[in-house]
């Protein structure tokens, strides 16, 4: 068996400068860190510096964008809810709890409403709407309901 301590001091006396540059730059590099003030972060530092953030919508209303809560800013005013149902697009309308879709054939109109269908029946100048069926809450209502929407 080899002796240790001896090949061990081979090693040494043959790589000496190599192991003495080595040792003079980590010296070097560790004066460095130290006058410099110079922190080295852990992975632990690292995990605790992490957050988890959660941000919540107030879901604010500006006078430039529709509103989608019109039910109850418009409760009881079947005229101005009539006005803001048709500036609502279809999958909105069809889930509104004051607006249905109205549709007779291929045509389809949002319109104030609720689950016994169209607030009004005739136009400004007195002519039946007469729908074929309507959505309330995403829910099919009149004798011909379509397939697919």
């Amino acid at each position: 068996m080899v002796n240790f301590i001896a090949e061990s001091h081979k090693f040494i006396k043959k790589h000496f400068l190599d192991i003495l540059l080595v040792s003079l730059f980590l010296l070097i590099g560790l004066i460095y860190i130290v006058l410099n003030n110079i922190h080295l972060k852990t992975n632990d530092e690292f995990k605790r510096a992490t957050q988890q953030v959660i941000i919540v919508e107030g879901m604010e209303n500006n006078d430039d964008t529709p509103n989608l809560d019109i039910c109850s800013k418009y409760k009881g005013d079947s005229i101005e809810t009539e006005k803001h149902c048709s500036t609502l697009e279809e999958g909105v309308c069809k889930f509104s709890g004051c607006c249905v879709l109205a549709g007779n054939g291929s045509t389809k109109k949002c319109v104030a409403g609720d689950s016994t269908g169209p607030t009004y029946q005739s136009d400004d100048d007195g002519n039946p709407l007469n729908f074929d069926y309507y959505y309330y809450k995403n829910k099919c209502y009149g004798a011909e309901c379509p397939e697919t929407l």
